[in-house]
C-alpha cells in the first residue's frame, strides 16, 4: 500500500469520526432542547412558540440566499441554492401565516391551508438539495432563468390557486397518516438516502460545498422526516422536535455554504489570523513612519533573540525599550516586566554605570554604530564588565527609528586579564628583586659582621647589648627579603610533624612584643588537645605573625585594643583551627572578596604581598583562611588546617 493511500485512509477515518461525533452530539442537544421547550414554553403559548421556532428556520434560509446572492459565486451548485431556498422560505412563511387555521382546525374548501403549505415546503426543500447535489452541471447554462422563472411562477400559482391545487394533497385525516403522506415521505426519504450515498463519493473531491456539512444537513432532514410520522396533533412533542431538527439541518447547510464560498474553514481562518497578527506590516506615511515600524520589530525578533541567548534590547526613537531578551534581563539581574516598555534612562540609573566617561543619559542622536566597554553594578550589587555594541535602525528614508543594543558579559575575561597583569608584575618583581637583594645583602653582611666584632671585642655591656640588637634586626631584614623573593621563586616546603598547640604557644613572646608595642592586650585561649599537623613550621609562624601584625595595626584608633587568639579542632572534619580576632574597624564585604589578591592593600605604605603569601602558604598545606568581619565591631581570621589522623599514623607505623 502506498504512502498516499495510507494518508487517504487516515483522513477518511478522521472525517467519519468527526461526522459521527457531530451527529450524536447535535441530535442529543436537539432532543434536550425540544423537551425543554415543550415542558416550559409550549404549555404557556404553543402558537407563539411554534411561530418563533419557524421564523428562526426562515431566517437561516434567507441568510443562505443572501450570502450566495451577495457573493456572486461562480460555483454552479451554490447558485442553484440561492433561488431554491428563497422559494422554500416564502412557502414556509405562508405556512406560519395560516398557522392559526391549523390550531382552530379550520379548512378552506376542505383543505387545511397551513398543513398543506408545510408539506409543499418540505417537498421543495428536498428537490432543491437534490438539484444542488446532482443536477448542477446539467442546468448550468440556463440555471438562473429556468429556476427563477419556475420558482416565481410556482409561488404565484400557489398564492393564487392554492385551494384548488392543495385539495389533492390531503396528507392527514384528522392527523392520521394517509396514503399521500406515506408516498411523499417515502419519496423524500429515498431521495435523501440517495444523496447521502452520493456525498460519500465526494469526500475526496471539492466539487460541491463542504461535503461533511451537507452530509450532516441531509441526515437531520431524514431525522425530521421520520419524526413527522409520529405527529398526532398540533400540541404534540414531535412538532417541536421536527422543527428543531430542521433548524440543525439549516445551520449545517449554512456553515457548509459559508466555508465553501470563502474557501477556508474556521480552523484555517483562525490560523491565518494568528499569522497575520504576528507578521503584519504597517505602511509608511507621514504621521506613522517611525513608531509602528519599531513596534513591529518586537513581534518576531524577541523570539529569535531568546533562542540564540544574546543579551539584547531594542530602543525606539523616544528612548523606550520595545524588545528585551531573557538573557539581557538575567545579565542585569532584573525582571523582564521591569525592563520592557521602560525608558532607557531609567535602566541606566538602575544598573549604575560606574565609568565616569559613560553618558548617564540616553541621547538618541549621539548614538552611532560603535563598541564600548562598560562596568555596571546590578540591583543585586553584582559588579560586571560588559561589552556594548550599538547598531542604528533606519527606515526607508534613512531616518533613525531605533537602536539595537547588544551586551556581552566580559567579566571573566577582565578577571583573567588582571591575573595576567599581576603575573607579569610578579615576574618583573622577581627580576628586580634578584638585583636588589644582591646589593642589599652585601650591606647587611657588612653591618652584621661589624656588629659581631663590636660584640666580641667591646667590654661595655651596654654597647654589647646594642650590638646584639643590631645583629637580630639584621637577621629579620634578611628574612623579610628572602620571603619577598619567595613570591617569584618560592623555596621548597619542608614538612614535619608539629604539635599544633606547641606551635602557637612558641609564638607567644613574639606576638606579645608586637602587641605591647601598640598598647594592645593579648588574650590567649589555647585548646591543649594534643594534635599534630604536617607543616613547614617557619612558614606557618610567618602566616600567624603576619595576620597578628595586621590585626594590631587595624586597632590603632581603638581605645581598648584587644587581640584574641584561640585554637580548637573539628573532629568530624579532622581539622584544627586558630582564630585571630581583633576589635578594630572591621572590613566591608567588597574588600573581603579582594583580600589575598597580589598588590591589593588598604594600607598607605603596603605592597599587598603579605596576605597573598599567607594564602599561598596555607593553600600549599591543604588548608584555608576564612574571614568574618563586621564594620565597627572587628574582624576574625580563621586559619584551618588538617591534622594527622592518629589511627592512620598507627597503621603506617
Amino acid at each position: 500500500m502506498s504512502i498516499l493511500s495510507l494518508k487517504y485512509e487516515k483522513n477518511y477515518e478522521r472525517l467519519y469520526k468527526n461526522i459521527v461525533i457531530r451527529l450524536v452530539g447535535t441530535f442529543l442537544v436537539a432532543v434536550s432542547a425540544s423537551l425543554l421547550i415543550w415542558m416550559v414554553f409550549w404549555s404557556i403559548n404553543s402558537q407563539l412558540t411554534n411561530i418563533i421556532l419557524g421564523l428562526i428556520n426562515i431566517f437561516i434560509l434567507l441568510a443562505i440566499f443572501l450570502i450566495v446572492f451577495s457573493t456572486h459565486s461562480d460555483k454552479k451548485s451554490l447558485n442553484i441554492l440561492c433561488p431554491g431556498f428563497l422559494i422554500v422560505s416564502i412557502v414556509d412563511f405562508i405556512h406560519f401565516y395560516n398557522y392559526s387555521h391549523l390550531l382552530q382546525d379550520i379548512e378552506i374548501n376542505g383543505v387545511n391551508i397551513s398543513l398543506k403549505y408545510w408539506m409543499v415546503a418540505r417537498v421543495l426543500e428536498i428537490i432543491v438539495l437534490f438539484i444542488h447535489l446532482c443536477g448542477a452541471k446539467k442546468l448550468a447554462s440556463y440555471r438562473n432563468t429556468i429556476i427563477l422563472c419556475f420558482g416565481m411562477i410556482s409561488v404565484n400559482l400557489i398564492l393564487i390557486l392554492h385551494i384548488q391545487v392543495l385539495q389533492f394533497l390531503n396528507v392527514y385525516d384528522k392527523y392520521t397518516l394517509n396514503t399521500i403522506k406515506i408516498i411523499l415521505s417515502s419519496v423524500s426519504l429515498g431521495i435523501a438516502i440517495y444523496m447521502i450515498n452520493k456525498i460519500k463519493d465526494s469526500f475526496t473531491r471539492n466539487v460541491i460545498l463542504e461535503s461533511r456539512y451537507l452530509y450532516l444537513s441531509i441526515f437531520f432532514v431524514i431525522s425530521a422526516e421520520i419524526s413527522s410520522v409520529f405527529l398526532e396533533g398540533v400540541s404534540s412533542f414531535w412538532v417541536i422536535l421536527v422543527t428543531i431538527l430542521r433548524t440543525c439541518s439549516y445551520l449545517y447547510l449554512y456553515k457548509g455554504v459559508f466555508e465553501d464560498l470563502i474557501g477556508r474553514n474556521n480552523q484555517s481562518i483562525n490560523k491565518e489570523m494568528k499569522t497575520y497578527r504576528k507578521n503584519h506590516h504597517v505602511l509608511l506615511n507621514s504621521s506613522i513612519k517611525k513608531e509602528p515600524i519599531v513596534k513591529s520589530l518586537s513581534l518576531n525578533v524577541e523570539e529569535i533573540l531568546n533562542a540564540v541567548s544574546v543579551p539584547t534590547i531594542i530602543v525606539d526613537y523616544k528612548g523606550k525599550i520595545v524588545v528585551c531578551s531573557e538573557s539581557y534581563a538575567n545579565l542585569v539581574d532584573m525582571e523582564y516586566s521591569d525592563i520592557i516598555n521602560t525608558n532607557i534612562n531609567e535602566i541606566i540609573k538602575i544598573i549604575k554605570l560606574t565609568d565616569k566617561n559613560i553618558p548617564k543619559k540616553f541621547d538618541f542622536d549621539n548614538y552611532k554604530n560603535k563598541i564600548d566597554d562598560w562596568q555596571i553594578k546590578t540591583p543585586k550589587g553584582n559588579k560586571k564588565y560588559v561589552q556594548v555594541t550599538f547598531s542604528i535602525i533606519t527606515d526607508n528614508y534613512n531616518d533613525k527609528i531605533g537602536v539595537v543594543c547588544v551586551m556581552h558579559d566580559i567579566t571573566r575575561i577582565k578577571e583573567e586579564q588582571k591575573k595576567l597583569i599581576n603575573q607579569e608584575k610578579l615576574a618583573l618583581m622577581g627580576q628586580m628583586g634578584a638585583t636588589i637583594v644582591h646589593e642589599t645583602r652585601n650591606f647587611l653582611t657588612t653591618i652584621k659582621g661589624n656588629s659581631q666584632l663590636i660584640e666580641l671585642y667591646c667590654n661595655n655591656e651596654k654597647i654589647k647589648k646594642y650590638a646584639q640588637k643590631i645583629n637580630c634586626d639584621t637577621n629579620e631584614v634578611n628574612r623579610i627579603i628572602t620571603d619577598f623573593l619567595n613570591l617569584s621563586k618560592p623555596r621548597e616546603t619542608e614538612l614535619v610533624e608539629v604539635s599544633f598547640s606547641d606551635l602557637v604557644l612558641s609564638m607567644r613572646n613574639t606576638i606579645e612584643t608586637s602587641s605591647l608595642m601598640n598598647n594592645s592586650q593579648l588574650v590567649l585561649d589555647i585548646d591543649y588537645d594534643e594534635r599534630y599537623i604536617l607543616c613547614d613550621e617557619t612558614q606557618i609562624k610567618q602566616v600567624i605573625l603576619n595576620i597578628c601584625k595586621n590585626a594590631v595595626e587595624s586597632m590603632d584608633k581603638v581605645l581598648n585594643p584587644t587581640l584574641k587568639i584561640s585554637t580548637g579542632l573539628d573532629e568530624e572534619c579532622k581539622e584544627v583551627f586558630i582564630n585571630i580576632s581583633d576589635n578594630g574597624t572591621g572590613i566591608d564585604e567588597e574588600t573581603i572578596k579582594k583580600i589575598g589578591t597580589p598588590f591589593f592593600t588598604t594600607k598607605k605604605t603596603g605592597t599587598g604581598l603579605g596576605l597573598n603569601a599567607c594564602y599561598q602558604i596555607i593553600k600549599e598545606h591543604e588548608g584555608r583562611i576564612e574571614i568574618q568581619s563586621k564594620l565597627g565591631v572587628g574582624t576574625t581570621f580563621k586559619i584551618v588546617m588538617p591534622y594527622i589522623d592518629e589511627d592512620i599514623e598507627d597503621e603506617i607505623i
